[in-house]
Order: structure tokens, then C-alpha cells, then sequence
């Protein structure tokens, strides 16, 4: 992996390979594979809360509202935040 962001709690590492494609690892189950991203891009800040995190995205940067449940899903909240974020 190129770029590593480490969630404040230390439990999620969002990292890109070399093609720029993220993958989310949750450290809480080291043996599971990384979950591969629909997302290409450059892993930015977590937030304080270890609730989402930013990526800067060709098209700028987004900041993604982390879903957790069986297996994480991402939600887009760049509109919605904006660049206050």
C-alpha cells in the first residue's frame, strides 16, 4: 500500500495501493481481507470520531460517512458538509 490514514479509535486503516484504489481495513479483525473501494484516491484525515473520513478524489476532495454493519458501506456527505469540513 502507497498512502495510509489510521482512524483516531485505531481501528480502521483506510490505505491506497499503487493504482490508487482504497481499501478499508478494520484492525479489529486482522485476519480479514481489506474491503477494496469503489473509490480511487488519496486517503486524507479522519474525523475525530472515527465516524467517516476525507479522500482527495480527481475531482477534488470528499469526505465519506463511514456505515458499519456486517460489512462497511460508505456515504458521500461532501455535499451535505461541504468545504467547512
Amino acid at each position: 500500500m502507497h498512502e495510509i490514514s489510521e482512524s483516531p479509535d485505531g481501528r480502521w486503516l483506510l490505505a491506497a495501493d499503487s493504482s490508487g484504489v482504497l481499501h478499508l481495513l478494520d484492525l479489529a479483525f486482522p485476519d480479514e481481507p481489506p474491503w477494496p473501494l469503489t473509490l480511487t484516491g488519496v486517503p486524507g484525515p479522519w474525523a475525530r470520531d472515527s465516524s467517516g473520513f476525507r479522500v482527495m478524489t480527481a475531482s477534488g476532495p470528499r469526505f465519506f460517512s463511514l456505515l458499519r454493519g456486517s460489512s462497511p458501506k460508505l456515504s458521500d456527505l461532501s455535499d451535505t458538509i461541504g468545504a467547512c469540513w
